[in-house]
């Protein structure tokens, strides 16, 4: 009747109605793409994150998701292992087989999803990245969409214990709140320290270059600390100046052995 297509024309006008249509009706992603060109107000209502990120919440069964991907391509191209992780804080004492055991995940897998060469690049990281294995582990979750500066890829952050310190507005992702802004700021003293050779600011940011030098070397803050004193915390000086030095002790080293080696040889018994 008439008035029926009255009612059905002004639901199809009424913004709340439409994000429930769009969110619940298992739309195709490239179907929500083309949905924006029906007209200027399913556009408006498409631009907003909040309906693009509970269509994927529903796809995935996650019970929340913060943030905006870069591209909207990354809604679509979502794969398990590849999209969510949640965040291991790397101990000095971790290597990567070690951090594959103890999470039951592959070497090369962990090396893949964090862009690690060796252990060595393990150690620059204050915290790297675990892939999912199972929707389980991801059902019910909460999620934060975030830009990995150290791998260059987008991911969906897993909130877990780890990541407890960190609640906010990326709903305790790693990523997001005072975590996110301590590894911005440590970013930003590697490159200030490494193309300008300046001085940290504060006492904190010194502290923060300390365990940076210490992790890429796989050495204690003390010793990181004593090189970079001694080079006016010049980054990249502190480090020559380190391989320098573990270049010319492994060389002595070897010169030591090989005079024992030749002593040995020239001591005989006579009886």
């Amino acid at each position: 009747s008439r008035g029926d297509g009255s009612t059905a024309a002004a639901a199809m006008k009424n913004e709340d109605f439409l994000r429930k249509v769009f969110v619940l009706g298992s739309l195709d992603w490239k179907d929500l793409a083309r949905a924006k060109c029906v007209c200027k107000l399913w556009a408006e209502v498409l631009e907003d994150e909040g309906v693009w990120n509970a269509c994927f919440a529903a796809r995935w069964e996650l019970k929340e998701v913060s943030g905006k991907p870069r591209n909207a391509s990354f809604y679509e191209n979502a794969a398990l292992s590849s999209t969510f992780v949640s965040r291991h804080r790397v101990a000095s004492s971790d290597t990567v087989a070690s951090i594959a055991l103890k999470r039951g995940r592959s070497v090369s897998l962990l090396k893949q999803t964090n862009n690690l060469v060796s252990d060595s690049s393990l150690f620059c990281r204050a915290k790297i990245h675990i892939p999912a294995r199972t929707l389980d582990e991801i059902r019910g979750a909460r999620v934060a969409i975030r830009h990995c500066p150290e791998t260059l890829r987008e991911y969906c952050f897993i909130a877990g214990e780890d990541d407890s310190e960190s609640e906010g507005e990326g709903g305790g992702c790693a990523g997001s709140g005072a975590e996110g802004e301590d590894e911005g700021e440590e970013e930003a003293i590697m490159k200030v320290s490494l193309l300008h050779s300046k001085r940290p600011d504060s006492a904190k940011q010194e502290q923060k270059m300390v365990g940076l030098m210490a992790r890429s070397l796989k050495i204690c803050e003390s010793e990181a600390k004593y090189y970079l004193d001694a080079s006016e915390f010049d980054l990249k000086s502190a480090m020559a100046t380190y391989r320098e030095d573990l270049a010319w002790e492994n060389t002595e080293n070897l010169k030591e052995a090989e005079r024992m080696r030749r002593d040995r040889k020239s001591v005989f018994c006579c009886y």
